[in-house]
């Protein structure tokens, strides 16, 4: 029996094949069950080799074909970097030359064309002496040439041949031309006459009807021809001639492009004026999930025809007098689904005597949108009884001479008027209706019921309350609280509750594909005698009878954009957000298909429910409560902040937010509740540069200084730098500097000895993925140890994190902040270390929090490796500490505001201690 690796690369006719063996026997990637000690593996001369194929496993480039073999596909050549394709020992890519030779005239059924190849390297025609597989040619020699993909695609078409009819022959020979031409290959007499324009994409436009239906129209599509001229081409006339004088322009439909044409005017939709506004919000969920479209693509051209739709929303609003009353006024907003993109001139409101008029109409035909002759409309569920209820308001409320006002009322009579509207989110009510909601003077003394197995803390049992207690007044809730505080187990005790009740189901819980597993582990502990049906994959049930069975329906976010259809005929009790943070966007699909949705009652569960800009907020809150918050353009006026706030103003600016927000808000912090959490301390390891560090550190300044390098891209560089000097490499050799020169690693490794003495596990947070390479292999060299990586690749987060958790004694895990930032429970750690730190102050504290969280029973140890200017060249330090510096300052108000700090913000401080450099002002050197 053989020892060590054995690796073999083989060309197939899909990619490149590689076989992998050790010892004899057949590995399998990932690595995980190790044949041999990692320290040998890594002496061992095909470990590079090796090492890079287990990462493209990882990432999904390379296939699993089988134990033993594993596949790279010839397009997964397109997206390896320079480092992994000298790992990989691949040849280079080869442009031939390539020489096109016609047989017999086009009209003959003998009609071929041949290609002679030539590369510089090689003296003779590669097809005469070499063996194509694939993209490869090998020669007798020995020789092996890698053909780029346009070139081997010309050679695929050569080997098909021409078909029987003169049509197939101009499409073949219109395809070999066109490809030939790109590659500047040498035409012979006959192709370099005639002209062809090949005809290989098809679109699909959408056509308004005279009664506001919209019809899907296939056509062809070509980028350097006028549409009129391919409007009479179709699949059963592929070809087409014109005459500019003496010169002819041939165009032909490739059969690809024809059979697209085919699928596409089979089952192209006619959508019906009642779903229009749904299919322009989300063209994708109206079309076949097989439609051999780039839906993206279909779905920018909709939204690029500017067809103006609107929600209709009503409102009542109260206007304070000089004497005391109230003058009430009602009407109707309407909203484009991006308001802030409304032309200035639009109409935003309409009477609500036309409301009730199309109101009456939109009854008559059975469907909530209806088409005026110039627009859509979409009114609002129930809109009926919201025209019922303004009628009730206006008989209890005493006259005016104002047209414009329903009546007039005493301040005291406010709630009186709630009592009015059995369900409040029909309307938009203005802050003093805001006001007069009371329901939080009340208090509920209601528990779990005893199908709920599991025991909430006294902030958990308020959150499980507070849920009962929106929903019995007809409101929804943003359960808001910070990362680790158990958002899931409080909306879990309500769903017992409300089963219990009996007004459960259906409802539907929406979540990022990666915590479905979450999810149903959580159910299966708190709640098993809940029924629920996750729903996704290909062989999922879309019958709404068959949802309809489930107390709880468990579908990822994507899902509910390809599936609005059939999900929007449920009428489900509770609709719940995962993670809501992924509607932030008020004009995606996504988003609009989970407002679409029918609701009795909307729950929005997120740790940061503002990420980049206050309109986040907006959006999230617009699903919680439709129209609570008015207009997306009325509440950035009000609430964005102003980019000159200090860090007092911003809180107090965030205060009042929260206090607009307290009725369908509840957010708390772990400084508001008692977690009874182990204690957590702070350690810095403060490490001067290393010799070449502090060299490559100045340079960089220096440029900086004359102007010679742009300040965001140098605090990349002085970023990588402090992490370590190698990083900025292409094919950095970690082993050529070894930790002891390195103060910065030294100090993580050591860190690491003193957990491994311990026997607990640490996890490693930074971003950049070179760093996160070099740290592994360091790990690997000291410890003999594989530590696994979660980064934006990573396709098995949560089995990563079982496997890490599973493992007896000391362990490592290095992650990214933004991947590790979601869902993840890691408390089988208890030592977090910040290798390179992040801009935002709340991302940081996220990650930190999949160890300090519920569930941790030790102590937990957070350590900061700082790089420090021991020589004081620096005015404000390293790029280390002053981020460090910034973050500190910063942390607090991140996580108590709602409305965290931006990066740019950080990163823009960063440059005017680093350089002396205005961020804001574009890297102007102060004098």
């Amino acid at each position: 029996m053989s020892s060590g690796l054995e690796i073999i690369r083989m060309p197939g006719l899909d990619g490149f094949v590689y076989s992998l063996k050790w010892g004899g026997t057949p590995l399998l990637l990932p690595l995980q069950n190790w044949p041999v000690s990692p320290r040998e593996l890594l002496k061992d001369s095909q470990w590079p080799l090796l090492e890079v194929l287990d990462e493209l496993v990882d990432a999904g480039t390379v296939e699993v074909l089988e134990e033993g073999l594993h596949r790279l596909p010839w397009q997964g050549l397109d997206s390896l970097t320079g480092d992994e394709w000298d790992r990989l020992h691949l040849p280079d890519v080869s442009r031939p030359m390539i020489e096109l030779i016609t047989r017999n005239s086009i009209t003959s059924p003998k009609f071929s064309i041949d290609a002679l190849v030539y590369v510089p390297e090689y003296d003779g025609d590669l097809m005469t002496w070499g063996a194509r597989t694939g993209r490869v040619i090998s020669t007798g020699r020995g020789d092996e040439f890698l053909l780029d993909a346009t070139s081997s695609r010309l050679l695929d078409v050569l080997s098909e041949g021409a078909g029987p009819t003169i049509e197939d022959r101009l499409m073949y020979a219109a395809e070999v031309k066109t490809l030939g031409a790109s590659l500047d290959a040498k035409l012979d007499a006959m192709l370099e006459r005639e002209t062809f324009e090949l005809v290989e994409d098809v679109n699909a436009d959408p056509r308004v009807q005279a009664d506001g239906s919209i019809q899907i129209v296939a056509r062809f599509d070509h980028p350097s021809v006028p549409e009129t001229d391919l409007r009479t081409l179709s699949p059963t006339h592929p070809y087409s001639e014109q005459r500019d004088g003496k010169k002819r322009h041939r165009f032909v439909v490739t059969r690809r492009a024809a059979d697209t044409f085919r699928q596409v005017d089979e089952s192209a939709p006619r959508i019906p004026a009642s779903d229009v506004v749904r299919f322009l919000e989300n063209p994708e969920s109206f079309v076949p999930e097989d439609w051999p479209l780039d839906l993206a693509r279909f779905s920018e051209r909709v939204r690029g025809l500017k067809l103006r739709a609107y929600r209709a929303q009503p409102f009542i609003h109260a206007r304070g007098t000089d004497r005391g009353w109230f003058e009430i006024t009602s009407g109707v907003r309407l909203d484009t689904p991006s308001d802030e993109d409304a032309p200035s001139d639009t109409a935003s409101e309409m009477p609500l005597d036309e409301f009730e008029r199309l109101v009456t109409e939109a009854n008559r035909q059975g469907s909530r949108t209806i088409y005026d002759g110039e627009r859509w409309i979409e009114l609002p569920p129930d809109a009926a009884t919201a025209i019922a209820d303004v009628n009730r308001l206006r008989d209890t409320l005493d006259g005016t001479t104002d047209s414009n006002s329903l009546g007039r009322l005493e301040a005291s009579r406010l709630p009186y008027v709630l009592d009015i509207f059995t369900n409040v989110d029909r309307f938009e009510f203005n802050q003093p209706f805001v006001d007069a909601v009371d329901y939080r003077r009340t208090r509920l003394e209601v528990v779990p019921p005893r199908e709920f197995q599991g025991e909430l803390k006294a902030y958990q049992l308020e959150g499980f309350r507070r849920l009962l207690q929106v929903r019995q007044h007809k409101l929804g809730l943003l359960l808001a609280d910070e990362m680790g505080l158990g958002k899931t187990v409080q909306v879990l005790a309500a769903l017992a509750h409300w089963k219990a009740e009996g007004s459960l189901r259906p409802s539907l819980l929406v979540v990022p594909l990666t915590l479905i597993e979450n999810w149903e582990n959580e159910c299966g502990k708190f709640t098993p005698l809940l029924t629920y049906y996750v729903h996704r994959g290909p062989a999922r049930n879309r019958l709404p009878s068959f949802l309809s069975r489930f107390d709880l329906v468990i579908t990822p976010y994507d899902t509910v954009i390809r599936d609005q259809l059939d999900l929007g005929q449920v009428d489900w009790q509770v609709v719940i957000l995962d993670e809501a943070q992924r509607i932030k966007n008020a004009t995606t699909g996504r988003t609009n298909a989970i407002k679409a949705l029918k609701a009795a009652h909307r729950v929005a569960m997120t740790g940061t429910p503002v990420e980049n800009d206050i309109l986040d907020l907006w959006s999230i809150c617009d699903f919680v409560q439709p129209g609570f918050l008015g207009s997306s353009r009325e509440f950035a006026a009000k609430y964005r902040p102003k980019s000159d706030m200090t860090a007092e103003e911003w809180d107090a600016h965030g205060e009042v937010l929260a206090g607009r927000l307290a009725p369908i808000l509840l957010r708390r912090t772990k400084a508001d509740v008692d977690l009874s959490l182990p204690p957590k301390s702070t350690v810095e390891a403060r490490v001067p540069l290393s010799r070449e560090q502090y060299a490559r550190y100045r340079d960089v300044v220096e440029r900086v200084r004359r102007r010679e390098l742009n300040g965001l891209e140098a605090i990349g560089r002085l970023r990588a730098l402090t992490a370590h000097p190698l990083a900025l490499e292409g094919r950095p050799n970690w082993a050529s500097i070894p930790p002891e020169r390195l103060p910065k690693l030294q100090a993580t490794l050591d860190i690491l000895s003193n957990v491994q003495k311990a026997g607990e596990k640490a996890l490693i947070f930074t971003e950049s993925r070179r760093i996160q390479e070099m740290l592994r292999y360091w790990i690997w060299q000291i410890f003999d140890m594989f530590p696994p990586i979660i980064n934006g690749t990573t396709p098995a987060r949560q089995a990563t994190v079982d496997a890490f958790t599973a493992q007896a004694g000391f362990g490592v895990l290095i992650l990214s902040p933004m991947a590790a930032g979601v869902g993840l429970n890691i408390v089988a750690a208890n030592h977090v270390i910040h290798y390179t730190r992040w801009w935002n102050p709340a991302v940081e504290s996220q990650a930190t929090d999949r160890v300090h969280r519920l569930g941790q029973e030790r102590p937990v140890t957070v350590y900061y490796p700082i790089a420090t200017d021991a020589e004081s060249w620096f005015a404000q330090g390293t790029v280390d500490e002053i981020v460090d510096r910034l973050l500190q300052e910063k942390t607090e108000l991140a996580v108590r505001s709602l409305i965290p700090m931006r990066n740019d913000d950080l990163q823009a401080e960063v440059m005017e201690q680093a350089f002396a450099v205005d961020g804001r002002a574009g890297f102007h050197v102060k004098e």
